[in-house]
């Protein structure tokens, strides 16, 4: 239709269903525009990324290494804390020792090992005075 007949249509018969349709598709708000083409811009993305999923398959690591961490220690340590520690330490030396066999404070008194280093020194002396003569 030209302008010419359409404007006497329109003045005529104001309410035709034809014209009614062709009113309100003509219409778009501002609002839907807008969510007309957020549709669109996900609908793309979503299309990128399901090909690029099934197009790369991620990687897996395989590396199933189980790490152990120790725990922090303070930068202060107060004296009970330190004390505990030693305890702790103490008490495994303790049963490292049970499990050896040996006692754990083997220190030798001063007299012993005084007379051992006579015993040497004697030892090298004689030897000394048997090659001598």
């Amino acid at each position: 239709m030209n302008s010419f007949t359409k404007f006497f249509h329109e003045l005529f018969h104001p309410h035709c269903e034809h014209c009614l349709d062709e009113v309100r598709e003509s219409r778009v708000c501002h609002s839907c525009e807008v969510l007309q083409t957020e549709v669109g811009r996900l609908r793309l993305e979503n299309e990128r990324l399901i090909s690029r999923i099934l197009k790369e398959p991620e990687p897996k690591s395989e590396s199933k290494t189980e790490t152990v961490y120790k725990p922090l220690m303070p930068r202060v340590m107060n004296w009970n804390i330190k004390r505990q520690m030693l305890e702790r330490e103490a008490r495994a030396s303790a049963i490292v020792a049970e499990q050896n066999k040996t006692p754990i404070n083997s220190a030798k008194t001063t007299n012993e090992l005084e007379n051992e280093l006579l015993d040497v020194e004697d030892a090298s002396t004689a030897r000394e005075n048997s090659s001598t003569t």
